[in-house]
Formats: structure tokens, sequence, C-alpha cells
């Protein structure tokens, strides 16, 4: 019989928790360590749609990267989603967990995943956390490539339809760092270190000004984008353990920003 508490344990081997970061809120956070699980569902985000789909698909555990609570909530009433949302898992004894920062840096984490999403191998740390953790990776290649090939490689091996960048398509780039989410904070350690490409999500206009004003090539694959695959890796993870569990990845957690292509 698997435990709730023997898959935290399992995903805190390769995610410790005290990796997090200070304002994070990641571990379980709703529901019991020792509740038998036979189905998890896997998500991005974890909202009403979600639970909805956990209680259709008969799913007693939710595993997400991102927390559904970063601040104290002071009441549960019904007209509030996020709290409605909360009700209703405590009503049908769903447990969330969630592995955010933690797996963020983590050694063979969300990063080191997207880097082999995206075929970067040899990757460094961009921002050492940890003996062997940190955000952020950093890759040089074996042969320079434009911009525009990166941009296909993105798109395609993280099955996006568009990417926002910075500079010209035809431009060779060699060194290139990546930090998934909202990870453009490294933009100064790439001005820094010489870096010809950041590939990242969520990047501000000033942002944007200040890699194209260094010289610096960057692609905006999305928050969502180059997250997702989250749910791809603990899948993956948690079924080399875990024979007696079933491992659905969700369908309602999708992008809420929708690109408009002409």
């Amino acid at each position: 019989m698997t435990k709730c508490a023997d898959i935290a344990n399992y995903i805190e081997k390769l995610a410790p928790r005290h990796l997090a970061c200070d304002w994070d809120n990641v571990g379980l956070l709703v529901g019991d360590m020792d509740k038998e699980i036979k189905k998890v569902l896997i998500c991005l985000d974890n909202d009403e749609y979600v639970v909805n789909e956990a209680a259709e698909i008969g799913a007693d555990m939710i595993v997400s990267h991102h927390p559904i609570m970063f601040s104290p909530i002071n009441r549960m009433i019904e007209s509030d989603p996020q709290q409605r949302m909360i009700r209703r898992m405590c009503q049908l004894g769903i447990c969330h967990y969630a592995a955010h920062t933690n797996m963020d840096c983590a050694n063979g984490g969300l990063n080191d995943y997207l880097a082999e999403k995206l075929g970067l191998k040899n990757t460094s740390i961009a921002e050492l956390t940890d003996t062997d953790a940190g955000f952020g990776r950093l890759v040089e290649l074996d042969n320079e490539i434009t911009l525009l090939d990166m941009i296909a490689t993105c798109e395609k091996n993280l099955n996006i339809d568009s990417v926002k960048y910075v500079g010209e398509l035809d431009r060779k780039v060699k060194k290139v760092a990546l930090n998934s989410g909202s990870g453009s904070d490294i933009l100064d350690m790439c001005i820094e270190n010489g870096i010809d490409l950041l590939i990242t999500g969520d990047v501000k206009y000033s942002v944007a000004r200040k890699a194209y004003e260094n010289g610096i090539a960057l692609i905006d694959a999305g928050h969502y984008g180059t997250e997702v695959i989250f749910t791809e890796l603990i899948k993956n993870y948690l079924e080399k353990e875990f024979k007696d569990v079933e491992l659905v990845i969700s369908r309602a957690n999708v992008s809420v920003l929708k690109n408009h292509i002409r």
C-alpha cells in the first residue's frame, strides 16, 4: 500500500524541501500523510478545474509545481475560487502536494529537464544555491547555431505555437543560459559571463530592453511553456518507484495566456 507520505518523501529525494526559497510554500499543503494513494493527478497549476478533474477520475492526490497558497488564508468561503477549491479538496479527501523552487533548482530537477528537452547537454548551474543545486543552467554548444534554429527547437520540443524574442534571427549563438518560469533575474549574470542567449519566460519589457542594449539574444517561451514539462518529469520519476499507483497528467490545467497568430 502506498501512502501520501511515501510519494512526498520520494519527491523530496529528488527535490529536498530545504532547497526552496524562503518565500515559497512547498510540501503537503492539503490532506493527510497517512492517506492511501491509488491515483495521482499531476499538474503545473492546481485550480478548481483540476480539482474537478481529480474528482471525475477518482484521484486521491494532486501533485503540482506551483503551490496553491503563498500567503495566509483568513477565511474559507464559497464565493472565492481558491478557497472554494481548497474546501472541495478537503470534502473529497484529496491531498495536494507542491514542489516548486526546490524542484526548479534541484540536481535532476526542472531546469535540467528543460535543458534535456531542448537537447542541451553538459550544463552547469547558473546561480548556485546549495552544494550541487541552483537556479538556471549554462551550456556552451559544440557548434554555433542561429537564434532562429533555437526558436524552432523551443517551439517544437516544448510544443508551443510561438515565442517572443530579442535579437536578429540569423544571429549566431554558442553560449546559452536557460531558467524556467519567471527566470529573467539571471540576466545580469548572463551579461557578466558573456552569454549569447537566455531562454526563459515572463520577460518584462524593461528586461528585454536591457538584454537588447547589452547584446544578448533572448527567447521568452512563456512561464507555462517552460514549466508545464514538470508534469512529464514527475510522472517519469514516480512511475519508476510506484508500480501500484496510477499516474495521470492533467488535461484541465491549460495555459491561461493564449497567443493570437495572424
